[in-house]
């Protein structure tokens, strides 16, 4: 009735699923390196772009620079952050713009953070209205901005694309005095 001679349908499917999964990206493992407070609060730190050291980034989220050098190392092995070298100086930055959208993607999802002191909670602000990450705009003035060009038909929004400059835009970039559009 059934042919022993090759696999089941059942180890058939069994084997293509174990197939699609590990061909499938692994988002738990990128959320766990971000879920780790001090490790969010480091890239956050990282986001405008800046190459720092390990005490300056310990000193800016408050925890020991050996810690600091343990979620560096994580967040390096992670893909998330890169290395300078300058001598016998290590300086973390960004890995690449993709991490930077990953963490501003992730901010319009996450609530507040309550342990901020008055300091960072006002630089914080500061960061979230108004910032550039990776050669544009962000933070709510970067979303104003972006909007009221894409309602003047300067830019447009394109699927899979992101948004491209409409030939109106183009004139107008120009006629403001850019030469780069």
């Amino acid at each position: 009735m059934f042919d022993e001679s090759g696999p089941s349908r059942f180890d058939t499917l069994t084997a293509v699923s174990r197939v699609i999964r590990s061909v499938d990206p692994d988002i738990a493992s990128v959320a766990a390196l971000i879920g780790d407070p001090s490790r969010a609060l480091i890239l956050s730190v990282l986001a405008d772009g800046r190459a720092l050291p390990a005490g300056e980034l310990a000193r800016r989220v408050r925890i020991s620079t050996q810690t600091a050098s343990s979620h560096l190392d994580k967040l390096f092995k992670g893909k998330l952050v890169c290395v300078e070298i300058q001598g016998r100086h290590h300086y973390y930055r960004l890995r690449d713009s993709r991490v930077a959208e990953l963490l501003e993607s992730l901010s319009i999802l996450a609530r507040p953070f309550l342990r901020l002191g008055f300091t960072h909670r006002e630089q914080a602000e500061r960061l979230r209205f108004a910032r550039t990450c990776y050669g544009h705009f962000a933070g709510q003035l970067g979303v104003k901005i972006t909007q009221a060009l894409c309602t003047k038909n300067y830019l447009l929004c394109e699927e899979g694309l992101g948004y491209q400059v409409s030939d109106a835009g183009t004139a107008w970039f120009r006629e403001m005095g850019s030469r780069s559009v």
